[in-house]
């Protein structure tokens, strides 16, 4: 616990440090050309499961399941503090599920394209994303965890 609180006064203390910048520079060279980049993060996914989802017809019990996402970019300056920011990403989600005795763990794969991603640079600094992103399900499975057997779920998943 000491440790934590530690971590976290260090963290106020060099947030309260940046803030004393009293000219800071809102447009960063990165802003005036066009760039590539990678994204990469962690995905804590959960699905909530019906009734008729499992063969005894119970409402199995839920818990997060830890999966990753990557994908790449392209920012597009448009002018100002604007611009556009196409994207695809991989993602990786999925859920832990319990039916009594069983346990299960389903594993979905999506794939991301947001072609129209808008992004904006407020005076402050703070960048705000917004546009529409489609997803496409590739694949998908549900195995018991007890018997090592699996189920493709794809196309209950649709």
């Amino acid at each position: 616990m000491k440790k934590i609180s530690v971590f976290a006064l260090a963290l106020a203390t060099s947030a309260v440090v940046v803030a004393q910048d009293t000219n800071p520079q809102l447009r960063t060279p990165r802003m005036n050309k066009v760039h590539f980049g990678l994204d990469a993060g962690v995905n804590l996914a959960r699905l909530d499961a019906n009734e008729g989802d499992f063969a005894s017809g119970a409402v199995p019990s839920t818990n997060n399941k830890t999966a990753f996402h990557v994908g790449a970019f392209v920012n597009i300056p448009v002018g100002g503090m604007v611009s556009l920011k196409p994207q695809v990403i991989y993602s990786k989600q999925g859920s832990k599920l319990r039916e009594g005795s069983n346990q299960y763990e389903e594993d979905l794969d999506y794939i991301y394209v947001a072609p129209l991603a808008l992004q904006v640079m407020t005076k402050g600094g703070f960048i705000v994303e917004t546009g529409p992103m489609l997803g496409y399900l590739l694949g998908g499975g549900r195995e018991n965890t007890n018997t090592n057997t699996s189920v493709d779920v794809k196309d209950a998943r649709r």
